[in-house]
């Protein structure tokens, strides 16, 4: 029997409205961008040309498809408008949608520019749609320029508090077991971490060990016993794929005073940032630091301030434990920003927790700053700059969350109808995409056992889109 071509035709439709169709048009291939520049090594004699050029291969280029759609009227009621009015609401949908192409099959793709509509007096009873689709993945948080601009504030506030710890800390009354304490917290918030494969967290924990070994020297400087504490957190950072040039060396973070007094600048490059975090992923480590790393001192002796030299050590300690703390609550912020949350309400319950836990810092830290005990010896205890970067750094965290979320599901309450009772039919009907079963189901694993079995009149969770 010959192959006949049309048998193979799909019915064509877009979010399950079905259309019929007149031409398509796409177009696929590679991203590039052609570079042209003078050639030095052609003559301007001859037929040649005196141009050179250099073609940039950007990747994988973006399908696009171009359909010529109609809907017509069709008996027994020769009445269109509703086939239409039904198709130009699922264009006007927001989001991607399931598009089945008579040719191509079934596709994953947002629609792009204005489709455009035409109907006429001439030819009466038929809808024209000129649509432009473009293929598309799954939705992803929009995060890479705010993100990464907000990796580089939340480094800034860490390196405030690096310079009040300097301002505070005394090497020559420092305590090896307090910064030993602060490294052994981070080896254990580490070891907490979920979601990453053992050899990531046995390499973080690799550099750990090398800044222990470091310690006894480390503390003859106030910078380089800030570096070692704030170095260890960034084993965290790499983990989260935001690695790079962090902090360059002791001397470029934090190289004490000038002849005059003034401080050194602090020198740190912007990691590079690669992908996102998982909700598994990101939330162990933003537990890890806003806990584990919050308590880790809880049951330290504190010394009484009663001499200079108490005093001192005790501030000392103080120090220690507010450097650590804070740096902890900056890598909870990045994982924040970097997290591939499901839906709104995931996202706002993170950042209620990160900022709960900077809140709860800033009252020690404020409350330390007031206290009148060190004042009596001279020193200053904690100091405001700390207290400064936290806040501003808790603004951040708010305003990026905010941007980052505007585009995310909200979860909804849904009385399942009669008969509807399976993942799949729902999944369909909710979000014309058979592949969201899975996640319906684990949604709601309380109520549904099987993915081939729904409690009828049973409320679940839905994402709104």
């Amino acid at each position: 029997m010959a192959f006949d071509w049309k048998q193979n035709l799909k019915d064509a439709s877009f979010r399950g409205v079905k259309f019929s169709v007149v031409d398509s048009d796409y177009g696929t291939g590679r991203k590039t961008v052609v570079h042209q520049y003078p050639s030095l090594s052609d003559s301007s004699e001859g037929s040649g040309s005196n141009v050179s050029t250099y073609v940039e291969d950007l990747g994988q280029g973006i399908d696009e498809y171009v359909i010529d759609a109609f809907i017509v009227q069709q008996p027994p009621f020769f009445n269109y408008f509703d086939e239409r009015d039904a198709l130009i609401t699922a264009l006007k949908k927001r989001g991607s949608g399931r598009l089945i192409h008579p040719f191509l099959g079934t596709k994953r793709v947002s629609v792009v520019g204005q489709p455009r509509i035409k109907e006429s007096f001439k030819e009466g009873g038929i809808a024209r749609f000129s649509i432009t689709f473009v293929e598309t993945t799954d939705p992803r948080f929009p995060k890479a320029a705010t993100a990464l601009s907000g990796i580089q504030a939340f480094l800034d506030k860490t390196n405030q508090m690096i310079d009040a710890f300097a301002d505070t800390f005394d090497s020559a009354l420092s305590v090896v077991d307090d910064i030993e304490s602060a490294l052994q917290s981070v080896r254990t918030a580490v070891r907490g971490v979920t979601g990453f494969a053992g050899t990531l967290i046995a390499s973080v924990e690799s550099i750990i060990t090398e800044l222990e070994a470091t310690v006894a020297t480390a503390i003859q400087s106030p910078c380089a016993a800030g570096k070692a504490l704030t170095e260890a957190y960034e084993g965290l950072g790499a983990l989260m794929g935001q690695s790079g040039n962090i902090i360059p060396n002791t001397s470029d973070l934090c190289s004490g005073r000038k002849p005059d007094g003034t401080k050194e600048k602090i020198n740190t490059e912007a990691p590079a940032a690669d992908g996102t975090l998982t909700p598994e992923q990101g939330q162990s480590i933003i537990q890890q630091c806003t806990t584990t790393m919050q308590d880790y001192d809880k049951d330290t002796i504190q010394l009484d301030v009663t001499s200079p030299t108490n005093a001192q050590k005790a501030a000392n300690q103080v120090a220690v434990s507010t450097l650590a703390k804070g740096a902890g609550l900056m890598i909870a912020c990045r994982a924040a920003i970097f997290i591939d949350y499901e839906s709104s309400d995931q996202a706002k319950a993170t950042l209620d927790k990160v900022v709960a836990s900077i809140d709860a810092l800033m009252e020690d830290v404020g409350a330390l700053t007031n206290n009148s005990e060190y004042g009596k010896y001279g020193i200053n205890i904690a100091g405001d700059e700390t207290y400064t970067a936290l806040q501003e750094a808790r603004s951040i965290l708010i305003t990026i969350m905010s941007d980052l979320g505007t585009d995310l599901a909200n979860v909804l309450s849904f009385d399942v109808p009669a008969g509807v009772h399976n993942t799949l039919v729902l999944a369909y009907n909710q979000y014309e995409d058979l592949d969201r079963a899975a996640a319906v189901r684990q949604r709601n694993k309380e109520l549904i056992f099987h993915p081939g079995f729904i409690p009828e009149g049973g409320t679940i969770k839905l994402l709104s889109k």
